[in-house]
């Protein structure tokens, strides 16, 4: 099995907010890619995983205990790819362009196809990471700390370029909040 079978990817503008700055995800890599060459690997044709050069916390939710909590970054990942991507959009506003192997959280666990109609997970307290203004009105289900969104669009993009990933110090999933979304770009089962 290739690495790219087991991480899903998202488009290199999506940001995630780490040590409580929000970045674009290819910025992330950029600054904190180790300079050690010996911690960068090319581990397959287009493939690089490096371990973060200085300690990095991002948000996971936690299923077992149902809330999110910081936990530290073990790994980032950069793929070149030239293939088909997916967009969602969801009725608030957010959008994520993603591999097919990213998972989203929903009423009904991890997903890996999203539908119009398809309810996804994110923070209540999403704002915090995003820095775009977000539509007014939209339906939502609150489940404890999260909201279930509905998609209002689904996409399908050629993309050329490269597409990153996180792997963090979580031994239930890989979850982390990317454009404001609940996400897992690694299948831990894998492991």
């Amino acid at each position: 099995m290739s690495l790219t079978d087991t991480y899903g990817f998202v488009s290199k503008k999506s940001l995630v907010k780490v040590n409580n700055s929000i970045l674009p995800i290819e910025d992330i890599w950029d600054q904190y890619k180790s300079e050690v060459t010996t911690n960068t690997i090319i581990c397959e044709e287009g493939m690089e995983e490096t371990v973060p050069a200085t300690e990095l916390s991002v948000t996971t939710y936690d299923e077992e205990i149902k809330k999110f909590k910081q936990v530290k970054i073990t790994k980032l990942f950069r793929h070149k790819m030239y293939n088909c991507t997916s967009e969602i959009h969801l009725e608030n506003g957010l959008s994520i362009t993603f591999t097919e192997k990213t998972k989203f959280l929903t009423p009904d666990g991890w997903k890996t196809k999203c539908y119009v109609n398809s309810l996804i997970g994110m923070p209540k307290n999403f704002d915090d990471y995003v820095t775009k203004q977000l539509n007014g009105s939209y339906t939502c289900i609150t489940d404890g700390d999260m909201y279930f969104i509905k998609v209002n669009m689904v996409g399908i993009e050629i993309l050329n370029d490269y597409v990153y990933g996180i792997e963090v110090n979580n031994p239930i999933n890989n979850s982390i909040i990317v454009d404001g979304i609940i996400c897992n770009t690694f299948d831990v089962s894998s492991k």
